[in-house]
């Protein structure tokens, strides 16, 4: 018996893509050719007993997130779509690279001081507008919500887990109570226009997957959608990556970037996730 996994054909076609091309595949080469062998070797299974050889697996695995960056590049969906949707607003950080796409934006923030704040600021950006609301998965339960320290940015329905591991300067300074509402809800009582083309972005310290299944009747209308999401406990009780991935899969969406942007080791790593419905 063989000391070395065999290597499959598969892998020689993965290596003669990566290695034998100066340019990444488009997005329909590798739907019709060649992506499945990228993502069956990057899983590093295959029929039977037999497993790739681990550096076409590595290999592969890296070359699925080069494709995914390079076909996606950070921020590019936004050239796709004419309206934003963003829960977990803070103070509209992001708006100068909306109003850079000319989108119409729809921020929506729960803490009455932050709102303000926002509201504010968005004075001189006549295409963007606040809403204050905390959207979860069900409407009119009060909710308490923990207001962070950073100006608010980390504030969560849930409490401090390991959160703490990677940003110990971050504190929870006083809660408000809060009357939860769904986007549904708010869709329909605030009359927002969704557009031929919107995505979605969520920043909400770990109630995801609440906002989410709270819009299933309306995530058909999404485009898009960005999500941050840890794949560890950072709150207690929050949405984890292992949770929101078959969501998405389930309701017809498509994983089509994933950046790390923190991480602790021994404790887990925080990612942006983008999403598009349907096939790219």
């Amino acid at each position: 018996m063989s000391q070395f996994p065999i290597i499959q054909p598969s892998d020689v076609r993965i290596a003669n893509l990566v290695v034998g091309s100066r340019q990444l595949p488009s997005c329909r080469q590798l739907e019709n050719q060649s992506e499945t062998d990228i993502r069956v070797a990057a899983s590093g299974k295959v029929s039977g007993s037999e497993k790739y050889h681990p550096m076409i697996h590595n290999f592969a695995k890296r070359m699925l997130n080069k494709v995914r960056r390079t076909l996606w590049p950070e921020n590019g969906f936004l050239r796709h779509v004419d309206t934003v949707v963003h829960v977990g607003a803070n103070e509209g950080q992001e708006r100068e690279l909306y109003a850079k796409f000319n989108l119409n934006v729809h921020w929506i923030e729960p803490i009455p001081s932050v709102f303000e704040l926002l509201r504010t600021t968005l004075q001189s950006f006549p295409k963007q507008k606040a809403y204050k609301a905390l959207v979860l998965d069900r409407d009119g339960t009060t909710c308490t919500l923990h207001v962070a320290s950073n100006a608010g940015a980390s504030s969560s329905i849930f409490e401090l887990a390991e959160h703490k591991q990677l940003w110990p300067e971050i504190s929870f300074t006083h809660d408000i109570p809060v009357e939860s509402t769904t986007l549904t809800t708010l869709v329909r009582t605030q009359s927002i226009e969704l557009g031929t083309n919107t995505a979605l972005v969520l920043d909400t310290q770990g109630s995801e997957l609440l906002v989410l299944k709270g819009a299933t009747g309306l995530l058909h209308r999404f485009k898009y959608v960005k999500t941050e999401v840890a794949d560890f406990d950072s709150y207690l009780g929050c949405c984890k990556l292992s949770e929101l991935l078959p969501f998405m899969k389930q309701h017809g969406f498509q994983e089509v970037r994933r950046d790390a942007f923190m991480s602790s080791p021994g404790v887990g790593t925080y990612y942006d996730l983008l999403f598009r419905l349907g096939k790219c």
